[in-house]
This record gives C-alpha cells, structure tokens and sequence, in this order.
C-alpha cells in the first residue's frame, strides 16, 4: 500500500554530531538548534531517488542518544523507512565466542590449552609435544618461584621454564585460526569508535526527506554589553551568542537557532543487547481432583459471556481501523511542520536585530537572520541583537555589605528575553565594570550592579525593643501578646559635589515580621523589601525602616507574676475582668496550697516521732525489762502512738479537703474565657 507521507520515529538522545553520510542520498546538515541544558537538535533535509539508504555516522557513545530521539521521513514514500544498526554487544560478549582469551598472558592460555599439540623453540632447541600443565616451581638454588610449561613427548614429559621459551607454535591450523581471530576482534573492538547508523528510504522518483535528532551539546552562552549615555540619551543593550561547533562536521550555511528553554535530557544505553534475568518455576502439575458438578444457571451465564465475545472483538478491530486512519493524518501533518522552511516553523517578527525571537511553548526561540557557518571545532560569537532598553542609574545598598554598589534598575524593554550570563557596562564612554544577571523575561525589571559608589556612603543602625499589649484568659491559661519591633535606620550621605544620587536601599525580610509606619517600598524580591531614596548633591537622608512580630505565650493563670500582671493592668493590656479573675484563681489556688501545707507539716510530723521511737526501742534493747527506763519507755511509746493515730487521721481528712479544694480550682479554670 502506497501511503501519501511515511514517518519513522526513534526516540533518542539530542545529537550535535551531524550526519557523516556515505554512500547513498545526500541530506545536507539544514537547521541546528542549541539548548542550556547540554543538548542541540539537528535536521538534514533534501531528496532521495528511489530505493536508497541512507548513512549516518556517530561516535559509538552517542548512538543511544540518536534512537531515543531521531525521527525520519519520506514524503511519498512506499513504505516507512527502515534503521538497522549494530548492536554494542561489549567486548566480553565479543570474546565468548572464542574458547580462548587473548587478554590472558601466555601461561594462562597454555593452561587453558591443556592437551593441544604445540611446539616451543628454546635457546636449546625446539620441543614438540602437548601440552600437559603449567606450574609453578621453585629455585633450588634462591627459592624463588617460577612459572614452567610441562609437555608430553615422544619420549615422555619435558618441563621448560617461561624464561626459556622463545616462541609457541600451534600445531592445530584451526586452533592457530581461532588465537588469530580472537586477537583481530579484540584490536577492533578497541580501535572502534564510530557506529553507523542505516536508514533504508523504499519509493520511486525524487522526493523530500528529511532527518533530524538529539544528541549532547555545548551549552551557547550569552554575553550582553549595556552603553550608559553620558547625557540623557537612551542606553543601548547589545546581546552575543557564543556557540561551539564540536562536531566532526563544518556547518554550512546552517539555520542556527539558539533556545533559552533547558529541556530535560537524559541517557540511556538503547544499542546495547540486554536480557533480563527470568527466575526458575517448576513446572506447574494439577492434583487429581473428583469431578465437581455446576449448577446449571451458571453454566447459562458462562455460555452468554463467551458468545459476547465475537461482537466486541469486531468493534476493536473497527477502532484499529479507525487509529490507523488517524495516524496517517498524524504523520501527514508532522511531515508539514518538518518540511515547512525554517522561518515558517519558527514563526518571525520584524526587529533591527540580527537574529528574530518568538516564544515556542514555554521557551524563548533566536533564529539568526543569515545563515551560518563555522567550522568543526571552531566557536563563534554571533550578535543576537542591539536594541534601546531601559536603563537608569541608581546606587545599591544590600543590609550587610560595607560599600554601596553603583548599578542599575533595568527594564526589558527589548523584544527578547534575556538570557543568563554576564554584562559588560560601559558609562560614558568608558569602561565602568562587570554585572551579571539571570533569566529576564521581557518586560521584567532587574538590578544590577558593577562598581564600587565610593561618593556615597551609607551606615547602619539598629534598634529593637518588645513590650507586653495584651492578656486574655483562654480555657483557664493566661495568654500573653507581646510585639517585638526592630528598626533599622539607614544614614545615606552623598559626597558627590557635582551629581545627585538615587540610592536603592535592599531591607531583607524576616518570616512573621511586617512592616510598620515604614516607607513604602518601591520593590521586592523573595528575600529583601527595596526603598529607594534621592540625595542632592553632597547631601544626606536618613531611612527608618520599622517592622513588628507579635508573639504568643501562654502560662499557667495561678502561676503568674501578680505584680507583673498589676502592672500590665495598669498600661492598659489586661482588663479589670482578668484582674479579677486572676485573684479569683489564686485565692483557690492558696486554699489548696494551705491544705497541701498542712499535709505536709503532719507527714513530718509523723516522720519526727518514728526517728524518736526508733531512738527508743534501742534504748530499751539496751537496758533490758527489769530497769526502770523500760517503764518509762514503754509509756512513751504508747504515748506516741496514740498521736500517730490522731495525726493519721487528720492527715486522711485534709487530703480530702485537699481534693476538694484543687477540683474547685479546676473547674473554675476549666474553660476560663477572659478577654
């Protein structure tokens, strides 16, 4: 079947090596497009006659990346094109083909020849025979070990040490054969580092085709130049692309496109035979089982459910067909956007710079107006634009650094987006430093600076202070609010007799800290607020910067400073009712801590008259039953234990006054709302 368009498509990696083609149709390297993430995309376009193949060639490495992302197509075309390539099969791959290892020394591979005939010339001659074994034997004058080499005879086994043999012969043709051929694939395979890649066109008469695909790349870079005028004229921005040609190809007359997008990329080994590891399972045996009758509405359900089979392979079959249909539509519509000239695709618009810029997608697109060309391991710098911008000069002060920077707040105003990379300013005529900037999307406002201010002079001062403004009851826990406020005020002097001075000041910002009777900033960025302010000539402003933080802190109500809290009630931050409240809680609180007192004065106590009865009862053990101490011990004892009761008894009723009085406490706290 003759289809319109034939598309084939291999997903692989970006290429900047460019087609090396042999013999076959000629595709001439037509468009390059660079990205910032170390990829470049190529297209050959041209025409090929009837049945031909096409061949491309890349570095071994970077064959994977071409079938990850080549695409290839042949408007008109009998069948799709077709790729073959040679597998990486890897050395060792290589060599298990043979029965020998070259890369083994020779007494390894005499060893592993054990019983092949060979013949070893030594200084005493030559020795012929098969080989018996290798091994190692000792110096009987040093001891030192050294290999030997045993054959078997005519006459029986002769034992040669390494050192003596001169040459080996392999007296098998074929196994001479084998060594030879196992040395040749191994000299190749070390000495091969091109893959080619083959792509068979099938047609009739001349037709497009076109070739395109991914592989690693430089990554192009930007350099910019910003010329500040000395008197009110408008500052003029000029952009450069430097770009690298690390291919074994010149480029001729190529469409350079340069992206600013960083795509994601990645490698992969597609050209290399892999096969998975599949684990052991027995063989799967049924257990003899006694026949099993089915109801019969089962059996009827079954049967209806394989009958509905037919018709709804029909309707998949009909969708097959239908998809199909589709995707030729699809590669009809993809030859279109390959084939279509590169202003076409890319889209244009009218600039005075030398290379036109539209979006694609989410990336920013520079086609250069003229084609170019730069030679295989050359680099070039090719102007990208030059274009009024918006530029005005400002001094820039960042909290923490010890000079105020000269810079400037610029505006894209131009019709590209800028991308990373350094600028070189050049103020009134001369040479004034350095900038650097990131990714600016047009009409982004940026700073940048590139000297030191040594006119202006900016110093710093800090001071903070945090006070208490307001307490509130919250489930029976005071809650205290406090704001801590820092000010930061910043002394501007410009020393400048003869120019006045526009002094960006960058503030940083604190996570929960706002700005308070502060000017309003001009600017953010993630980290920092900017104000601006103007100096006249040698002249000076101060800059007061406030900003607060409120905090919470929560205490137990009865554990709270009582002066502390009169005084707050004084200023104003607790209220009449919290004062109230707050006594209320701490006369409980005191009922309780009474009881808990008494508790504690009977524990000790009773901890006093067991230390005096234990003094007694040694003192009785001392004197023995006749004397007349133990009497008077005996009646002290019972005396004492007689308080112990009466103390054991009170004790048992404060712990229940004690209950009482913390469960009164607790539920007077218990959800305790007090503002």
């Amino acid at each position: 079947m003759t289809t319109r368009s034939t598309m084939l498509a291999l997903t692989a990696g970006l290429a900047l090596a460019p087609l090396a083609l042999a013999a076959g149709p000629a595709l001439p390297l037509t468009e390059v497009t660079l990205y910032r993430s170390g990829v470049g995309a190529f297209s050959h376009s041209g025409r090929v006659s009837g049945d031909s193949t096409l061949e491309l060639a890349f570095d071994a490495a970077e064959l994977s990346d071409v079938l990850k992302t080549l695409v290839v197509i042949d408007r008109n075309g009998s069948a799709p094109p077709v790729a073959s390539y040679a597998p990486n099969r890897g050395l060792a791959a290589i060599l298990d083909e043979f029965s020998l290892d070259p890369r083994k020394p020779l007494m390894s591979l005499l060893e592993n020849l054990r019983g092949e005939d060979v013949r070893l010339r030594t200084p005493e001659g030559e020795v012929t025979g098969a080989v018996f074994g290798v091994e190692n034997i000792a110096n009987p004058e040093n001891g030192v070990n050294r290999q030997h080499v045993t054959l078997l005879t005519g006459s029986g086994f002769k034992t040669i040490e390494r050192s003596q043999i001169l040459s080996v012969d392999f007296l098998d043709p074929d196994l001479a054969e084998e060594v030879r051929d196992a040395l040749t694939a191994l000299a190749k395979h070390r000495d091969e580092d091109q893959a080619t890649l083959e792509i068979a066109f099938d047609g009739r008469g001349e037709r497009e085709a076109l070739a395109t695909y991914v592989h690693s790349a430089p990554v192009w870079k930007a350099s910019y130049r910003l010329v500040m005028p000395e008197d009110s004229g408008e500052p003029l921005l000029q952009a450069w692309a430097i770009v690298e040609n690390q291919t074994d190809q010149d480029w001729e007359d190529v469409s350079l496109t340069v992206a600013a997008g960083q795509p994601v990329s990645f490698t992969m080994d597609l050209q290399t035979p892999f096969t998975p590891y599949r684990p052991s399972v027995a063989p799967p045996y049924a257990v003899s089982m006694a026949p099993q009758v089915f109801e019969r509405e089962l059996k009827a359900r079954q049967s209806v459910a394989l009958n509905d089979r037919a018709p709804a392979r029909s309707r998949e079959m009909r969708r097959d067909l239908d998809t199909a249909g589709a995707r030729l539509e699809e590669a009809e519509a993809t030859y279109n956007l390959f084939a279509a000239a590169p202003s076409e695709r890319i889209g244009g618009i009218a600039t005075q710079s030398s290379a036109a810029g539209v979006e694609a997608g989410a990336q920013f697109l520079f086609t250069f107006d003229s084609p170019i060309s730069i030679e295989r391991g050359r680099s070039a710098m090719l102007p990208l634009a030059t274009e009024p911008i918006d530029a005005r000069r400002v001094t820039v002060y960042t909290n923490g650094m010890t000079e105020p920077m000269q810079g400037a707040l610029l505006t894209n105003t131009a019709a590209i987006d800028l991308m990373p990379g350094p600028i070189a300013v050049y103020d009134s005529g001369a040479y004034a430093g350095d900038a650097q900037i990131a990714h600016i999307s047009r009409g982004e406002e940026r700073l940048l600076t590139f000297a030191v201010d040594q006119d202006v002079l900016v110093v710093p001062e800090a001071t903070s202070t945090s006070r208490v403004t307001k307490l509130t009851i919250v489930d029976g826990l005071l809650v205290q609010t406090s704001v801590d406020r820092q000010t930061a005020t910043y002394k501007l002097v410009n020393r400048d007799a003869d120019d006045p001075r526009t002094v960006i000041i960058e503030h940083p910002k604190m996570p929960g800290w706002d700005l308070v009777d502060a000017p309003e900033p001009v600017g953010e960025s993630p980290s920092s607020y900017r104000f601006e302010a103007t100096l006249k000539k040698d002249d000076s402003v101060e800059l007061t910067v406030p900003r607060e933080n409120t905090r919470w802190t929560r205490y137990a109500l009865v554990d709270y400073d009582a002066d502390a809290l009169m005084q707050h009630v004084h200023n104003g931050a607790a209220s009449k009712r919290v004062q109230d409240a707050f006594q209320k809680a701490a006369a409980l609180r005191n009922d309780a801590r009474e009881f808990e007192q008494r508790i504690a004065s009977a524990d000790a106590r009773l901890n006093e008259i067991s230390q005096d009865q234990n003094r007694i009862r040694e003192n009785m053990r001392r004197v023995g039953n006749t004397s007349d101490l133990w009497g008077r011990y005996t009646a002290k004892l019972a005396q004492q234990e007689n308080e112990i009761e009466s103390i054991l008894e009170n004790r048992d009723a404060l712990r229940v006054s004690l209950k009482s009085a913390q469960e009164t406490l607790s539920a007077y706290l218990r959800n305790l709302d007090v503002s």
